[in-house]
């Protein structure tokens, strides 16, 4: 085991969260990528104190590309995940 990093996992363990946004556009880049990414985590702020979150932040091109050939960990989440908040549009 690794104890380099302090674990945040609380009995409950930790919450594994797929954001898919409203936004039918690709990031052009990383760093496009990554401020997508920060503006949901500021979001979550007050419950990621609560509970260690491990956060995931498509777009809804990026989430649709992926499911058209999607890896053994997208079908996962596709088939097996919970949606828990949804805007119909």
């Amino acid at each position: 085991m690794d104890h380099r990093w302090p674990s945040r996992c609380t009995p409950i363990g930790d919450l594994d969260l797929v954001v898919v946004l409203d936004d039918d556009t690709m990031p052009s880049s990383f760093e496009e990528k990554m401020k997508l990414r920060q503006l949901v985590r500021a979001t979550l702020r007050d419950i990621n104190e609560e509970v260690p979150i491990d956060l995931l932040v498509y777009t809804a091109a990026e989430y649709d590309a992926a499911m058209k050939d999607p890896s053994m960990f997208m079908r996962e989440i596709h088939e097996r995940g919970t949606v828990v908040y949804e805007v119909s549009g």
